[in-house]
């Protein structure tokens, strides 16, 4: 099989084990805090790729000028950008994240123009003006959908959807400070990802105490009770660890190092195709009628932008 192909499909998988994950999180969020959520996630998933990273190291020994690389790409990829997804999500519905997230290939499109020199064309340009103004629209979708007051529901709502667009920024970055490197210091995918699985592990670790020392007693308590025995909250840890954090992330990775890096990112908008149906089933969510027009026109952008997978141009 084609290393192109291959590529696409890991970039398939990925898709179907990210689809559903705002849904998954929100799961878990309703019975730990997000922090504390995304530490002990990736403080597992740590052990568990540890001796095959250590075996890994045998054959493919870290050069020191690669580690400030790679624990910058960890800072990034993990501990920003997740902290602020798994916020995000605590404060607004898995289905605003999702949709928002969609514009993730818009970001790294742009980014890619200024950092890696990949052309784009006006009617990609066009369109990339038209996803934000979707995406506009279901920031302040709350807002739209209270009557345009300023009660709380709406206050919470609106972070939730900014703290998804921090999100977008910091992944954008760690997009593209992996296809440098890549093309740098020829990175590979695995220890890349395990780094920064080590990395995020530890800087999320005071973020997690602090978090923990703010709750009030009472919640303390729940926390306690249910941390291990709650099977909605076992279901989310083990999803998150297993599929979307070690074997989605090494798909991820592995599809990153073989084509372009606005070619990966075409498929993030699929995701929305997933995450609709599984915030339905799993959190009984259901899309506005807001949600739906800026839905549509976020679309609108990204076809514009792409056909379904955007051809590489080869000199002739």
């Amino acid at each position: 099989m084609p290393k192109r192909t291959k590529a696409i499909v890991a970039l398939i998988l990925t898709t179907l084990i990210w689809g559903p994950a705002p849904a998954i999180i929100k799961l878990g969020l309703a019975r730990i805090p997000p922090m504390t959520f995304l530490f002990v996630r990736l403080l597992l998933q740590s052990i568990i790729v540890l001796p095959f990273f250590l075996h890994h190291l045998i054959k493919y020994p870290l050069k020191l000028s690669q580690i400030p690389a790679l624990f910058t790409i960890g800072l990034f990829g993990q501990t920003f950008s997740l902290a602020m997804f798994f916020w995000a999500i605590s404060k607004t519905s898995s289905l605003d994240a999702a949709i928002i997230g969609s514009v993730n290939p818009i970001f790294i499109m742009l980014s890619a123009v200024i950092f890696l020199r990949e052309t784009v064309t006006r009617r990609e340009k066009i369109g990339a003006l038209l996803a934000l103004i979707g995406t506009l629209i279901i920031v302040i979708q709350p807002w739209a959908e209270s009557g345009f007051s300023l009660h709380n529901g709406f206050a919470t709502r609106i972070a939730g959807n900014l703290l998804m667009l921090v999100y977008l920024i910091c992944n954008t970055f760690y997009t593209i400070l992996t296809k440098k490197n890549f093309l740098k210091t020829k990175i590979d995918p695995f220890t890349k990802t395990c780094v920064a699985f080590f990395t995020a592990t530890v800087t999320l670790f005071p973020l997690s105490m602090i978090e923990i020392a703010s709750l009030p007693i009472s919640q303390l308590g729940v926390f306690g009770r249910l941390g291990i025995l709650d099977l909605s909250l076992i279901f989310s840890l083990a999803y998150m660890i297993l599929l979307s954090g070690i074997a989605a992330y090494f798909l991820y990775e592995y599809a990153l190092s073989k084509i372009e890096a606005s070619e990966v990112t075409v498929f993030t908008y699929s995701q929305i195709l997933v995450a609709i149906p599984a915030g339905f089933l799993i959190l009984g969510e259901k899309p506005s009628g807001v949600f739906l027009i800026g839905g549509m026109v976020i679309a609108g952008g990204i076809m514009m932008c792409y056909t379904p997978l955007r051809e590489t141009k080869h000199p002739s």
